[in-house]
């Protein structure tokens, strides 16, 4: 309605629009920072803020190695391979309209080889035997994997090399307890040692049969006296 001070005018009608303002997120990451092969990848983000206190929902997308993934929820839950790239894509809804897509993206780095089983043989053990260590690994990028095997007498390091057997000629005898921690490596990383190995005793071994002999070799009946002698124990 008009007015010049001293008399309205006539009213004329007024169209007011209210617009939405979209929804909007921040803060996307992709946890953990550096992902393997091995981890649980997920996509976080602060808590969606909208200007009209509409509910807002939000939408994932994932690409692996440059290829979408099947997953549409936070967590990414499909295997990778090192050296890929990750990308997460947020976009928040209003029931009106979508807010502007938020990215984040990673590599997927190397995981260091693990040792699944060992085991200690034989498990009677006696002096002078050779004990062997025998080890499952895995590497999950499909890496060659390299094994060192740190052997203990009696908890007390005696060998620490490439080579999985000890010589009991060398260091052990009857009583003692044989352990072995083995650590795997690939071409970038060294794994977790795994002593998971059931230790052995050694047990004792017993007496072989002497060396005997008689003399003379040839003898004369009613002349020669026999004796038996023992050459070797």
């Amino acid at each position: 309605v008009p007015n010049d001070g001293d008399d309205d005018g006539a009213e004329v009608p007024s169209n007011m629009v209210v617009v939405n303002h979209p929804p909007t997120v921040g803060n996307v990451v992709i946890s953990p920072v550096s992902p393997s092969a091995s981890d649980a990848i997920t996509c976080q983000h602060d808590t969606p803020a909208d200007a009209d206190a509409d509910a807002v929902s939000v939408a994932y997308a994932w690409t692996v190695g440059g290829a979408s993934a099947s997953s549409t929820s936070s967590s990414l839950g499909v295997p990778v391979q090192r050296g890929q790239t990750i990308e997460c894509a947020v976009t928040p809804s209003d029931p009106y309209e979508s807010g502007s897509t938020v990215t984040a993206s990673t590599m997927v780095v190397n995981t260091p080889p693990f040792v699944s089983s060992v085991t200690l043989s034989p498990a009677l053990l006696q002096t002078d035997d050779q004990v062997a260590a025998n080890a499952v690994a895995n590497d999950l990028d499909g890496d060659s994997v390299s094994l060192s095997f740190a052997f203990e007498v009696n908890q007390g390091l005696v060998q620490n090399s490439a080579s999985n057997v000890l010589d009991g000629a060398v260091h052990f005898q009857r009583g003692d307890v044989i352990g072995v921690t083995v650590t795997p490596s690939d071409s970038q990383n060294m794994g977790t040692p795994n002593a998971d190995a059931t230790p052995v005793t050694v047990v004792n071994s017993a007496p072989t049969a002497p060396g005997v002999s008689i003399t003379p070799q040839d003898p004369t009946q009613g002349v020669d006296s026999l004796t038996c002698s023992v050459d070797t124990l």
